[in-house]
């Protein structure tokens, strides 16, 4: 991977994020009928989601988070420190390998029903886990 795109600040992950989801929304309120595409696109802004989590509550001694460059170094960041994320992390990982690489009947599953259930429960359940702390240095009226 060419060095002067890595790594991204926390922000720029946060727009990498938006972007997948903005397009991802376009590509829902399309015709186009590739679902799994839409769905790697959706999958791509969750990573850009965890990858600003990861920079954020990385752990300096134990890792350089300059090093996210792969899905596998990725992983196991979550595995090893954050096994909450990537219990429901994992799934969708999986879905996103099925999706780019499956066959076409492996593909089929993802349907208007698979995206109603990732959009209002998988999805909100990771960023739920993810999610920065609310900013509670603000002045009560």
């Amino acid at each position: 991977m060419p060095p002067n795109i890595l790594p991204l600040t926390q922000q720029e992950h946060r727009a990498k994020a938006q972007r997948n989801r903005n397009l991802c929304d376009r590509l829902d309120a399309s015709d186009i009928d590739f679902p799994e595409w839409r769905f790697v696109v959706r999958f791509y802004a969750l990573m850009h989601e965890v990858d600003e989590f990861l920079k954020r509550s990385n752990n300096a001694v134990r890792h350089d988070p300059a090093r996210l460059r792969s899905h596998m170094e990725r992983n196991e960041r979550l595995r090893n420190d954050h096994p909450d994320v990537w219990k429901k992390y994992e799934p969708r990982y999986n879905d996103s390998v099925v999706a780019r690489y499956g066959s076409v009947s492996m593909i089929r599953k993802f349907n208007r029903k698979y995206f109603r259930k990732l959009e209002e429960e998988w999805l909100p359940e990771i960023e739920d886990l993810i999610r920065p702390p609310a900013d509670n240095t603000g002045s009560a009226g």
